[in-house]
């Protein structure tokens, strides 16, 4: 994987698109001083500037075409009419209502291997707040985080 961009805003392909949210760290070790936590910060970023770029005037009146790429492309149960649907109310949310999280945890060092340890109890809490559909609060009985004593 050889990446090679010049800083600032510039439009990708989809082979550079893939080297940005794929990279991790250079041949020399130099990289991202958080690894993946940062890669996963970089994703983010992409994500909400597709959304950006899909949800722009100019897209927004290629939404039929687009669900029809996706109709001829992509094996799915959904008529065409739906996915046009969809697309529709993706644009009604807006990309400022988009947000990203990443489970709490800390990187650590597990029996000589390197992991992402989450911190049950900020967990929790993101999940209470920001995802449960339900009335009452989930708990750690409910959630499968297998914890490192």
């Amino acid at each position: 994987l050889h990446i090679h961009f010049s800083a600032g805003l510039q439009e990708l392909d989809g082979q550079e698109a893939l080297e940005v949210v794929r990279f991790r760290h250079n041949n020399d070790g130099s990289g991202y001083p958080m690894q993946d936590l940062d890669r996963i910060q970089t994703q983010q970023a992409f994500l909400k500037a597709v959304a950006d770029k899909m949800f722009s005037l100019q897209s927004v009146i290629k939404i039929p075409e687009f669900a029809r790429i996706f109709f001829e492309h992509v094996d799915s149960d959904l008529t065409l009419g739906e996915m046009i649907w969809f697309g529709n109310q993706a644009l009604s949310i807006g990309t400022e209502n988009i947000e990203f999280s990443t489970l709490p945890g800390e990187a650590k060092t597990v029996y000589g291997g390197s992991y992402y340890v989450l911190d049950e109890e900020a967990c929790l809490a993101l999940i209470n707040e920001s995802f449960n559909p339900y009335q009452e609060d989930r708990t750690a009985e409910d959630l499968d985080i297998r914890t490192v004593s």
